[in-house]
């Protein structure tokens, strides 16, 4: 990719406001992650889950995508020690019905040696459906 982690973070959250409109976004979002890529998810109303693959993490995507057809995020990257970033988010998203949430938290990627992501780590600290 040629791209600093930084950068690479700072993309992953414009696709991610892109992606539910945009198919050629989703792609290059998905593009982002190892064929293995190790998920966690960390959510304050759901239990621990934890996926493995590219597939796997591309159906909860569109499944998350369906949900709210309009997200906003605001974040900051934060590059950790080794070859990893934590990204501290809220998001605004319009629900299919119109009605509003607000969430945050922080997610945490691992970087492949080619620069893809091979761990995603996503604690959802707060969720409010307005």
């Amino acid at each position: 990719m040629g791209w600093s982690l930084t950068d690479v973070g700072n993309r992953y959250m414009e696709l991610c406001d892109l992606a539910p409109q945009d198919p050629l976004a989703f792609e290059e979002l998905m593009g982002m992650f190892t064929e293995d890529v190790q998920t966690t998810l960390l959510h304050v109303s759901a239990p621990e889950k934890k996926m493995t693959g590219r597939a796997e993490l591309a159906a909860m995507y569109r499944f998350f995508f369906e949900s709210g057809p309009r997200f906003k995020h605001l974040w900051n990257v934060n590059e950790l020690s080794g070859n990893s970033i934590e990204m501290p988010y809220v998001f605004v998203l319009r629900q299919s019905d119109g009605s509003l949430s607000v969430s945050g938290g922080a997610d945490r990627f691992v970087f492949a040696p080619d620069g893809r992501i091979a761990e995603l780590t996503n604690e959802q600290k707060f969720f409010i459906h307005l």
